[in-house]
């Protein structure tokens, strides 16, 4: 009972505190004197003021439990008692305040730290009077949450137990009125992770503490422990996460190979070093021999990656200090390692913080694979290789050295050619007795990009060991063995060539016979710079007009080809320009001097128009034997008359007309008498012109596709030329009706030799009179006026060629 007294009231202290202090968890109390705090502590009972032992054990665990058991209308009732105190009472309180008298509102606010009471001030503050006094009895924090308590001697040690619940940056914000306070963090075995005091400060009035420590997953301590002088403290912990790949709690769990986390290839990854973890470790395999590119972000003062091989053996070590600018380091560094399983680790020993890496992987496509710490090391275990062929290889930081063993079939001169990705590559020959006949090597060329070397060696018949070898540099490299072959020749790609504007390029290719050919080096010349120069690829540059003679020459045997480039340095303005235009727009090629001439001629003597010059490129042999499709005929068109590309609706519209029977002639002269054509005339001071067409196919569109529909539909085939412009002549000359020109292709001879049943007949009858496929209940009823009520076939054409169908069709064409 003692116990349960002691409990209500402390609530009834806490209840009024809350209300006089607007609800906010402050403490509320106006400072007093001596006398009224002797008062005060006479008139309140707490804690300290009953002897611990003086409580009976089951009496205080009764207690505990009866908290939970106060009847709801109890905590109903005293949730209204508070509620229902008089708004008057209310404000004579807050009046009550704020009626202190000046100066002993400024005293109050002087620096007192032996006796200072008042909470510091936060935006969430939750009373923690009851701090645990240890381990065992820690009160549970949340995190984000701040929390006051006091310090003193009587109380010196507060413990308060929070929960990570992921690894990250724990943040501990902290404020003292004391003079000195101390504050521990310790993990949940009690290995102390945070010792520090925190002092006065004279000018904010308070000791304060801002601290971040990186932790794994898991429940740690923090204590507030009194040091000098007694007061209040408040305190909020909050976390932000690392996103670790990998979850760890307590001091890690990937420490060790055995426990190492696998991981891919390729692949980002992100980790945190701890101040109960400094040391992950990460497995993974390589599936070929290559270099390993460690991209890493460390987020630390300093930061340290190594690689290990399964037996343990350190392969890569290296330390990344952060930039003073970003306030991370940043690496990528290229290892090159054998195919096989490896560990990378991540430690610092006194620095922590987040980090991120990506081991990428490049193959290096060796011809023969090797593991561990290399397959090939000696005479013993060479590779066979053959002359003339070309092999790949790597020098790797666990296999520096690699032998091969080839046969020489008779004495004589061989050339040794390799390619080298690394500062310094070392290549030796040794007989079968290991003595080195020849040895050679080579830097990286910065210009290159890698290192090259090509030597003649001469070699006694018999067999030999290439050996590549690098203790300091790694990478990949190539090599090929052959028999010296001389040059017998070189050619062109071509002989002879034309260039038409000045400054106009043309590449010239020589080829080296044979093609196995040790030395393909060569040089270029020209006979007159002035009309054509070559640079030492073989580029011709157009200089003036007239002729020039491009030569190539072999390094060795001094063999020779040439090329005769003549320039004409033809004009790009007026009839000349526009000639040009069609020779590139329409035929994709340079002019030949003779046809541009002709047509400038054509041209400047009034000989035809622009229309009628175009009209003779787009129906020339050249350009018909392209057999262009509809759809690259008509871009041409858009590029040549419109001066711009196609765009999609137009396109599909000219393209459908051809499809339906307008001829290609038809097209053009919609093209050519358009008003874009006749700008692009006027702007090379050419007479545009006009284009006739005389064919009958060529007048009227309308009439053109209703002939060529009925060739489809009824005939199963495109139309003749001669036939469409009958057709065509005929309706345009109203000789016949659209009906009429119908009846003439269904009872055509080509028709009745196709001797259709009735049931065919009618199918045609639908596709040229309804434009569709016969219906099941149709076709059975025509079939029955012909084979039941002795109805003819004129008969039935006219109920089709009738129809409301047939006369919406005919009207689409314009008829």
């Amino acid at each position: 009972m003692r116990g349960k007294m002691i409990k209500g009231m402390l609530a009834s202290v806490l209840t009024v505190s809350m209300v006089l202090g607007g609800g906010t968890g402050v403490w509320a109390s106006a400072p007093q004197t001596e006398a009224a705090q002797s008062e005060s502590a006479a008139e309140t009972i707490t804690p300290e003021s009953v002897p611990a032992e003086s409580v009976p054990e089951s009496v205080a665990e009764e207690s505990v439990e009866n908290q939970s058991a106060v009847p709801e209308s109890v905590t109903e009732e005293s949730v209204e008692a508070q509620s229902a105190v008089p708004e008057s009472v209310a404000e004579e309180s807050v009046e009550a305040q704020s009626v202190v008298p000046e100066s002993v509102a400024e005293e109050t606010q002087a620096p007192q730290p032996q006796s200072e009471s008042a909470p510091l001030e936060s935006e969430e503050v939750l009373l923690d009077s009851f701090a645990g006094s240890s381990m065992e009895a820690a009160t549970s924090v949340n995190l984000g949450t701040t929390y006051n308590g006091s310090v003193s001697k009587a109380q010196k040690d507060n413990y308060y137990k929070f929960t990570l619940n992921a690894s990250g940056r724990l943040t501990v914000n902290a404020f003292a009125k004391v003079r000195t306070v101390h504050y521990f963090i310790y993990d949940a075995s009690g290995k102390e992770l945070y010792d520090k005091y925190h002092g006065w400060d004279e000018t904010a009035g308070q000791s304060s503490v801002t601290k971040t420590f990186d932790l794994t997953k898991g429940t740690y301590y923090f204590v507030v422990s009194y040091s000098s002088g007694e007061g209040n403290y408040s305190f909020n912990l909050s976390l932000t996460s690392a996103n670790e790949s990998f979850t760890e709690t307590g001091n890690g769990t990937n420490n060790t190979f055995e426990s190492a986390s696998p991981i891919s290839l390729n692949t980002e990854y992100k980790g945190l070093i701890a101040e109960n973890d400094d040391l992950d470790y990460y497995k993974f395999t390589i599936p070929s021999s290559g270099r390993i590119t460690n991209n890493a972000i460390g987020k630390m003062d300093r930061i340290h990656y190594l690689i290990y091989d399964t037996s343990g053996k350190k392969l890569y070590d290296r330390y990344f200090y952060d930039d003073s600018v970003t306030g991370q380091s940043s690496v990528s560094e290229n290892i090159d390692l054998t195919k096989g399983t490896y560990y990378f680790a991540v430690e610092s020993n006194a620095y922590t913080g987040e980090y991120s890496f990506t081991l990428k992987f490049t193959s290096a496509n060796e011809s023969f694979t090797e593991t561990g710490n290399g397959s090939d090391n000696t005479m013993a275990t060479a590779r066979n290789i053959s002359l003339g062929q070309t092999y790949n290889g790597q020098i790797a930081v666990n296999d520096t050295v690699d032998y091969y063993k080839f046969t020489v079939p008779a004495t004589g001169k061989y050339i040794q050619k390799a390619t080298a990705y690394m500062n310094r590559a070392d290549y030796y020959i040794y007989d079968l007795n290991g003595k080195s006949v020849n040895h050679s090597y080579e830097y990286w060329d910065s210009d290159l990009g890698y290192s090259s070397i090509s030597r003649e060696i001469e070699l006694e018949k018999g067999t030999y060991y290439f050996v590549v070898k690098n203790t300091s540099y790694h990478g990949n490299y190539s090599f090929s063995l052959s028999p010296y072959t001389d040059v017998t020749g070189v050619s062109l790609n071509q002989s002879k060539a034309t260039l038409t504007q000045k400054g106009q390029t043309l590449q010239l290719k020589a080829t080296i016979l044979p093609q196995n050919a040790v030395n393909q080096d060569v040089e270029w010349t020209t006979s007159d710079s002035s009309v054509a120069k070559v640079d030492g690829n073989g580029l011709v540059t157009a200089g003036n007009a007239g002729t020039a003679t491009i030569t190539v020459r072999t390094k060795q045997n001094d063999k020779t080809a040439s090329c005769v480039v003549t320039v004409y340095n033809i004009s790009t303005e007026g009839t000349s320009g526009f000639v040009t235009r069609l020779y590139t727009t329409l035929l994709k090629r340079d002019p030949d001097l003779n046809g541009h001439a002709s047509w400038v001629k054509v041209l400047e003597n009034h000989q035809d128009t622009g229309a009628g010059v175009a009209w003779g490129f787009v129906f020339s042999t050249e350009l018909k034997n392209k057999n262009l499709s509809n759809t690259e005929f008509v871009t041409r068109l858009y590029r040549t008359f419109l001066d711009r590309e196609a765009d999609a609706a137009g396109l599909a519209s000219w393209v459908k007309q051809l499809d339906n029977g307008i001829s290609r002639e038809m097209i053009f002269k919609g093209f050519a008498e358009s008003q874009e054509f006749t700008a692009i005339c006027r702007s090379y001071g050419i007479d545009r012109g006009s284009v006739n067409l005389t064919e009958p196919r060529d007048q009227n569109a309308g009439v053109t596709m209703f002939v060529f529909r009925c060739y489809q539909k009824a005939l199963g085939r495109n139309a003749d030329t001669s036939g469409l412009n009958n057709w065509a002549e005929v309706l345009l000359s109203r000789r016949e009706s659209p009906k009429q020109v119908a009846h003439g292709f269904i009872f055509s001879p080509e028709m009745n030799s196709k001797n259709l049943s009735n049931e065919e007949f009618i199918k045609v009858l639908y596709r040229v009179f309804m434009d569709r496929e016969a219906d099941a209940a149709g076709l059975q009823s025509w079939i029955r006026v012909l084979e039941q009520e002795g109805k003819d076939r004129e008969h039935v054409f006219n109920g089709f060629a009738d129809s409301p169908e047939f006369q919406k069709i005919v009207a689409s064409y314009g008829l």
